[in-house]
């Protein structure tokens, strides 16, 4: 199974994401959604990364995961898989770059 590593400025959407979900739902809830991501993507994305959805315009994937807000972009090889975003499920990803990652 593949590696994964998560870019800072992932980590970083997460947390605002989360404390959004927190305010407005509980942190009981947001805890859940980050708990359901983080286990698709270590358990299921980083075997079957080619589950993931082409961007057009794009080099990266994406994926929606299921029961939560969030969309994970990421790019991957045999080795590792690479989360370089984390999204709304309704944002525009057409206008994500990837020179705009921070490792």
């Amino acid at each position: 199974m593949r590696t994964v590593r998560y870019a800072q400025s992932a980590e970083a959407s997460l947390r605002t994401l989360l404390a959004q979900g927190a305010a407005k739902f509980g942190v009981d809830v947001a805890d859940e959604k980050r708990l359901l991501l983080r286990t698709c993507v270590s358990t299921y994305l980083a075997e079957y990364p080619h589950h993931g959805l082409r961007t057009p315009g794009q080099t990266f994937r994406h994926y929606p995961v299921a029961d939560t807000p969030f969309t994970v972009v990421f790019d991957y090889d045999e080795v590792e898989l690479r989360v370089l975003f984390i999204v709304h499920q309704r944002a525009d990803r057409r206008q994500l770059d990837v020179r705009d990652v921070i490792w």
